[in-house]
């Protein structure tokens, strides 16, 4: 590969990862924010705003960091480095079609010929097919993030009102997996629940509280 193509590659990559790190830390403050507010609902109280928003704003903000760092989140109690892992991956599969299309004698094709529009059956072609569908894997990636760090916020202020338990709410109809069907209408321990905010990526996963006696 050529070092110029090598460096546009790289630098195309950090742009992407960028982009989706800074996507996900704004989606995590939001989601916070309403999973804290939806937990106060549930408790019957009136949702203390000002809390909340402090509260979703270190969440952001750790949540940011170890991913810019580490690649990583917690998940299920655990750092999990699946953004780190995510980016290898990806690397690996970008290298791949290229190497690939090279080897069948393809055109690089890196001048458009429209907006956005690369020459058909050329590699740019092949790599802008990829980011497309990456593009859409990182919304599927942030709609589980959304839901996973609600559950957490509203698990959060549970736990600072004295619950200890929680029934799982985790019908997803006819499609679902034998894990939601087993854990449907189960009563957990609220460490339990922080520890399985979701069972898949796009779970519906909610919980209710059960009010201390």
């Amino acid at each position: 590969m050529r070092p110029d193509t090598l460096t546009a590659l790289n630098r195309a990559m950090e742009r992407f990862l960028l982009s989706f790190q800074n996507l996900l830390e704004e989606n995590a403050g939001r989601s916070y924010v309403k999973g804290g507010i939806l937990g106060d609902i549930a408790l019957g109280i009136s949702p203390d705003r000002v809390q909340i928003s402090t509260n979703a704003l270190d969440f952001a903000r750790n949540y940011g960091e170890l991913l810019r760092t580490e690649g990583a989140s917690v998940i299920g109690g655990q750092k999990v480095t699946w953004l780190k892992d995510f980016g290898a991956e990806q690397r690996n599969a970008i290298d791949q079609i290229i190497e690939k299309g090279l080897k069948e004698g393809r055109a690089p094709g890196v001048k458009e010929s429209g907006i956005g529009i690369y020459p058909k059956d050329s590699i740019a072609a092949d790599l802008q097919g990829y980011f497309d569908e990456r593009k859409s894997h990182a919304s599927t990636v942030a709609r589980t993030e959304t839901g996973r760090i609600q559950n957490l916020s509203s698990l959060d202020r549970w736990n600072d009102h004295g619950v200890t338990e929680v029934d799982v709410l985790d019908d997803e109809g006819p499609h679902s997996c034998n894990g939601c069907q087993s854990a449907n209408a189960q009563r957990w321990t609220l460490e339990y629940a922080m520890e399985h905010e979701l069972e898949h990526p796009n779970c519906v996963r909610a919980f209710n509280p059960v009010r201390p006696q």
